[in-house]
């Protein structure tokens, strides 16, 4: 056995369940490749321009802005004006920067495709983040 699985066998010793990742998953939008039992359910979240994110920056706020680039921007309750969406999700960019997001809390997205894991009794987000 390799360290792997030696690890694998002290943390799980009875083995674990193989799920193909669209059963632990469900994203915002729905994949033109993908069957569509693959693709039961889809959450809509509220995107913004690039353009539109800048105006809302505010270094105070507690509001996560997730850009589709390497950023660390926030905005405030009061300039989000009610588009804020909140969760423990992953940001994938739509296009050519592939920067990869974990979040856990509000935020507001531009043109990101987001995971959300259906049962963290099943997937640690973070655990699909970080794989």
């Amino acid at each position: 056995m390799n360290d792997y699985s030696n690890i694998l066998e002290s943390l799980v010793p009875t083995g674990t369940v193989f799920e193909p990742i669209w059963k632990l998953t469900f994203w915002d939008k729905r994949f033109n490749a993908v069957e569509d039992h693959k693709q039961t359910e889809t959450r809509k979240y509220p995107y913004l321009l690039a353009s539109e994110l800048n105006q809302l920056k505010n270094p105070l706020g507690k509001i996560k802005l997730l850009t589709t680039n390497k950023s660390d921007l926030w905005t405030t309750l009061e300039q989000a004006q009610g588009r804020i969406s909140s969760g423990e999700i992953i940001a994938i960019p739509w296009g050519g920067n592939p920067i990869v997001q974990y979040h856990n809390g509000e935020f507001i997205t531009a043109d990101n495709r987001i995971a959300i894991v259906r049962d963290s009794n099943k997937l640690s987000t973070k655990f699909l983040y970080y794989f």
